[in-house]
């Protein structure tokens, strides 16, 4: 499963954080507002969060949709497959 990773990191550092990204072999990095979004699976994830120092958070963007209020929150989180989003049956080496 491949998905968008967000990098988040302090106001005016995205560049920064971009470089060291890039440095570290990160597919498909762009700088938005707020951090830097790159393209991969869980072991990208994991391995952003043991590498990117510039980082103070990585989030992993499995679904994105607008609500209004907290019941189409809910309807819309049920239609994920949350099973199939949070499999770990890939390894990790590094």
């Amino acid at each position: 499963m491949s998905f968008e990773i967000f990098l988040a990191t302090a106001p005016g550092l995205e560049g920064l954080l971009y470089e060291e990204v890039r440095r570290k072999g990160f597919n498909q990095a762009k700088v938005i507002k707020g951090g830097v979004t790159i393209k991969g699976g869980w072991p990208e994830v994991w391995r952003a969060n043991l590498w990117v120092r510039g980082a103070s958070r990585v989030l992993a963007r499995i679904a994105s949709f607008r609500v209004l209020h907290l019941a189409q929150l809910e309807a819309r989180a049920r239609e994920i497959n949350w099973g199939g989003a949070a499999s770990f049956s890939c390894s990790f080496s590094g």
